[in-house]
């Protein structure tokens, strides 16, 4: 009777311990479906605040260390896709130079406006990767607002 008692006993201890296991086990798995929703949430959210007027890049013109990732960063702040930021073949660049890449300017044209100008040329052969080319020339301070 005593060992039928003890034998109880563990049984009922050892049915408590599995239930209090699985109950851990699930709110450990409800937490982390829950960082997971949150991760896709935030994630989400970056994509949505992603900017995408058209695809940029940035080339340094003029020598300056730096220069084109300052104005890569100014466009990225007005919302550009800039997706290339390099050096031009050479840094002789006294003035900055938009080049629409792309049939339609469109895009050269926002560029040049956020720059506070309105002229871009057009140089493409039709095989380009970006909409625009930004070659980033010594005056590209003065073209930061």
């Amino acid at each position: 009777m005593k060992n039928t008692l003890i034998l109880a006993n563990l049984f009922i201890l050892f049915a408590i311990a599995i239930t209090i296991g699985i109950y851990n086990s699930q709110e450990k798995t409800n937490k982390a479906d829950k960082k997971i929703n949150n991760k896709e949430k935030i994630l989400f959210k970056l994509q949505q605040d992603a900017p995408y007027i058209g695809k940029i890049e940035v080339l340094n013109g003029c020598g300056i260390d730096g220069a084109a990732s300052i104005v890569a960063d100014y466009l990225r702040n007005k919302k550009f896709d800039v997706k290339f930021i390099g050096n031009a073949p050479t840094a002789t660049y006294e003035k900055t130079l938009i080049v629409s890449r792309k049939k339609d300017t469109n895009i050269a044209r926002q560029v040049a406006q956020a720059f506070g100008t309105e002229s871009f040329i057009i140089m493409r052969n039709g095989n380009e990767m970006y909409d625009v080319t930004v070659i980033v020339g010594k005056d590209y301070k003065e073209l930061l607002h």
